[in-house]
């Protein structure tokens, strides 16, 4: 009797194509998806920061990758805040369309409720999806201090949250997104001179300087 007569019978893993503690391939597959995706998160050059450094600058990288300064939330955390005042969209729509347009609903409700155009983007975090968004390190658009702490008390207020604003990186890269540009980047508004003139190489500000903006 040969060899391969005694041999045991294939697993039903390998017979299914997937472990039997998954119900389907596709929750095997998003499983796995999302295993990588963490794993991608966690690594050093995907956690969030802050402050700034050069390299995410626009004034001495012309090209740095793509972040958000905002508040972490979650879609339950709108969800609530769309029934609290009355955002969800009128009209028949499906769960996924309904949930989109009433999150977009929200932002623009604390947008002007802030007078500031707030974001909702998606970030790299192992701990969150979705981050509240005040500005990019691609914008020159900033708040003084004081403002800003008033906008982002207003926002745990409104909420329900009490997360601490981070750079966090964005999922859209800036090879992949409009904000790739070729022209040379603009001079900080902070940057400008008493005279109104742009600065030369030796009175720019320092890495130390730009890193304290936040």
């Amino acid at each position: 009797m040969s060899e391969s007569s005694h041999s045991e019978p294939p697993s039903p893993e390998v017979t299914r194509g997937y472990p039997e503690e998954f119900s389907s391939f596709r929750e095997y597959m998003d499983y796995r998806l999302h295993q990588a995706w963490l794993r991608k998160c966690a690594q050093p050059e995907y956690q969030p920061v802050q402050k700034l450094s050069r390299e995410h600058l626009r004034y001495y990288n012309p090209r740095p990758r793509l972040l958000q300064y905002g508040i972490p939330i979650t879609a339950s955390d709108l969800i609530a805040y769309a029934d609290k005042k009355h955002l969800w969209p009128k009209g028949k729509l499906d769960r996924i369309d309904g949930q989109y347009f009433a999150f977009e609903n929200c932002v623009n409700y604390l947008s002007d409720l802030l007078d500031w155009p707030l974001e909702l983007r998606s970030v790299y975090s192992v701990k969150h999806k979705m981050v509240l968004a005040l500005y990019a390190n691609y914008e020159l658009r900033q708040m003084v201090q004081a403002e800003e702490d008033d906008v982002l008390n207003i926002i745990r207020e409104e909420l329900g949250v009490s997360g601490t604003p981070m750079w966090y990186y964005d999922i859209i890269d800036y090879d992949d997104n409009w904000l790739r540009l070729d022209d040379p980047p603009k001079v900080p508004e902070t940057d400008i001179n008493a005279s109104g003139k742009e600065p030369t190489p030796s009175d720019s500000p320092t890495s130390s300087q730009e890193e304290d903006r936040h």
